[in-house]
C-alpha cells in the first residue's frame, strides 16, 4: 500500500484535526477539551480518512505532529 509523504501526512492530520476539534464543539465540548479529544483522534489515525483505501502515513511524522501540537495545548 502507498505511504504519504512527510508533507502529506501533516497535511491530512492538520485537516483531520480542524474536523474533529469543529465536531467536539459541535458535540458542546469546551475549546479545551475538544483541543484534547480532536488530537487524540489524529493520533490514532492510520490510513488517510479522506481518500478511498487512503494511503497509510508516515509513522515518524505523526509522532511529531501529535508532540508539536501538545505544545500548544
Amino acid at each position: 500500500m502507498k505511504k504519504l509523504s512527510i508533507a502529506g501526512t501533516v497535511s491530512v492530520l492538520a485537516r483531520a484535526f480542524e474536523d474533529n476539534k469543529a465536531f467536539w464543539l459541535r458535540e458542546g465540548k469546551s475549546e479545551s477539551e475538544a483541543f484534547e479529544l480532536a488530537l487524540r483522534e489524529a493520533g490514532d489515525i492510520k490510513h488517510d480518512p479522506f481518500s478511498p483505501n487512503g494511503a497509510v502515513l508516515d509513522e515518524e511524522a505523526q509522532e511529531s505532529f501529535v508532540e508539536v501540537m501538545n505544545t500548544l495545548a
